[in-house]
């Protein structure tokens, strides 16, 4: 009987759409968020509105309050100054980029150069932070890293600025590849030629979408400004 001669089965693409989720946060964490202006504006709003409330309530703590009423108020009080911790905290990500590492990335020509970026790192590219284990396969795996760089037609080359969020993109799909033992040429084609839609799951998705959300708060915000001066 002859053996059959299949091939190894074809990497899902769940699993492509999950690696490079998890390697684009990384990505794009060390190099840096940059928040939209109307995100800044919206969650800036959000505080200062959060603030306003929360002296409010420790205002009215002074007051008689019925042992009930106190327990409420003060509930109320420590939920409040958990949001506003974690309205801050999505700014906070932006001083925990490490803007140099990133640099070295991109620029990196070789193998050992890629290490010692990583050995710089600090948080994103460190696997003993944050239990972020999964980041050492670039160290590891750094001449594939390379070679992806070097020999793909699709690697961001321009020194324009838009190309620096292509670059993100790249490194991610190239390492999800990595990751799961394909060629990063072959991740990097499967997921460029992905068609996106309303039920599509990938990071890019997902990112375009809170794009559309903050873009829709902001303008209800402003069409609610306008509709309360046009009534003065």
């Amino acid at each position: 009987m002859r053996a059959s001669k299949r091939g190894p089965a074809p990497t899902p693409l769940s699993e492509l759409f999950l690696w490079e989720g998890l390697w684009y946060g990384a990505f794009l964490l060390l190099r840096g968020v940059e928040p939209s202006a109307q995100e800044v504006l919206l969650r800036g709003n959000a505080v200062a509105e959060l603030r306003q409330e929360l002296a409010s309530l420790k205002k009215s703590l002074g007051e008689e309050n019925s042992p009930s009423e106190k327990g409420a108020k003060e509930w109320s009080i420590a939920r409040l100054e958990k949001q506003i911790k974690v309205e801050q905290g999505h700014r906070g990500l932006e001083s925990l980029a490490e803007p140099a590492v990133w640099k070295a990335l991109v620029d990196a020509r070789t193998a050992d150069d890629v290490r010692r970026a990583c050995g710089q790192s600090k948080r994103w590219l460190s696997p003993k932070w944050q239990g972020r284990v999964f980041v050492r396969l670039l160290s590891e795996k750094a001449e594939e890293f390379i070679r992806a760089k070097t020999d793909d037609p699709y690697y961001p080359r321009s020194e324009r600025r838009s190309s620096e969020i292509k670059r993100v993109t790249f490194f991610a799909r190239a390492m999800a590849g990595i990751t799961l033992g394909i060629s990063p040429s072959t991740a990097v084609d499967k997921l460029r030629k992905v068609k996106h839609g309303e039920e599509c799951f990938c990071v890019h998705c997902d990112r375009e979408l809170a794009e559309r959300m903050w873009k829709f708060q902001f303008q209800e915000l402003e069409r609610e400004r306008k509709s309360r001066k046009e009534k003065k």
